[in-house]
């Protein structure tokens, strides 16, 4: 994807929090590394999955490109302008063109506002008039396939698959650029899931929406994501097209990961060799020097110690960090 094509382009972006120690005078006495110099690319209408072991930064990451919290370093280039440079006045009018979707269905919604009022919120806070406020949350809860009566409910009153139906229509509600979408269907049921999951590749294709997914599930990455970069310890590892990643991973993280994904095949599934890591993740607070998957990775060699492997494109848009991806 040339870069000049990129509706989100995230550069070198660090976020590291403070190791407080004191409670009545506390002091700094180190920082967690969270998101380690990270760069990814979303074009218009494409769908970038981000996938990686719980805590390796994937939702500080999408925090950080919606300013929820703050990057120590790096750029967030959305069309060409950097967020982390702007002012909370400035950033505002930017925030209709990037929405997110929330985890839980059952947290981010305010349990005393009716779904109307939730869809609306994003549009009372632009300053729209209440009559347009009404009207574009009806058409946001058609969109998302829920009928507009339902309004006057409050969230307690719907399923799990309706509230997050109603997270979407808020995030819609603004007709935004691009979504984030934080493990959207991770707390639903699997028949749940694939509903929400199609639904929002509908709203793809009818709005032309750009989607950074963030999930744990490599087969719902699989049927969703049109590229996917592969995160470890605060760091993209791997990022590639979905089906070149699935066919050909050159990392031996996304190798061990694919190898952990159960098959629907039962010979295919006994016959598989399975990548079982050893050791523990590091703590962020204490990187390993070089390469950060070196102490679990079964290629390790000394360069990995001493040198963190540089991108290497192996082929189109197949990008791998490793001193051992052509091997």
């Amino acid at each position: 994807m040339p870069a000049e094509d990129a509706l989100l382009k995230v550069e070198g972006v660090h976020v590291e929090f403070p190791i407080l120690k004191g409670l009545v005078f506390p002091r700094r006495v180190g920082s967690i590394s969270a998101v380690a110099g990270v760069s990814i690319e979303v074009a218009p209408g494409e769908t970038l999955s981000l996938v990686g072991e719980s805590g390796c930064g994937k939702s500080t990451l999408a925090r950080a490109i919606l300013r929820l919290v703050t990057a120590s370093a790096g750029q967030v280039l959305f069309k060409g302008v950097d967020l982390t440079k702007l002012s909370p006045a400035k950033m505002r009018p930017f925030r209709r063109h990037v929405q997110l979707v929330f985890q839980n269905p059952y947290a981010s919604l305010h349990p005393r506002m009716t779904a109307r009022e939730i869809i609306a919120e994003p549009l009372r806070m632009l300053g729209m008039d209440r009559r347009e406020q009404v009207e574009r949350a009806k058409q946001a809860m058609q969109r998302v396939q829920l009928r507009p009566e339902f309004g006057d409910r409050y969230p307690f009153a719907f399923s799990g698959g309706q509230r997050q139906r109603i997270g979407i229509a808020r995030a819609l509600s603004v007709n935004p650029e691009m979504v984030v979408l934080d493990e959207p269907v991770s707390a639903l049921d699997v028949s749940v899931q694939a509903d929400v999951l199609n639904l929002l590749k509908d709203l793809q294709a009818d709005l032309g929406i750009a989607y950074l997914f963030i999930a744990h599930n490599l087969a719902v990455v699989r049927h969703f994501s049109d590229r996917v970069a592969v995160m470890y310890l605060g760091k993209i590892v791997e990022t590639a097209p979905r089906d070149r990643l699935f066919k050909r991973p050159a990392h031996p993280y996304t190798e061990a990961l694919l190898s952990a994904a159960p098959m629907p095949d039962p010979i295919r599934e006994r016959k598989r060799q399975r990548i079982v890591l050893r050791g523990e993740i590091p703590s962020p607070a204490n990187r390993p020097t070089g390469c950060c998957f070196r102490t679990r990775c079964p290629k390790a060699a000394a360069i990995c110690a001493q040198i963190d492997p540089p991108p290497v494109t192996l082929a189109q848009g197949h990008v791998v960090n490793c001193h051992f991806a052509n091997a």
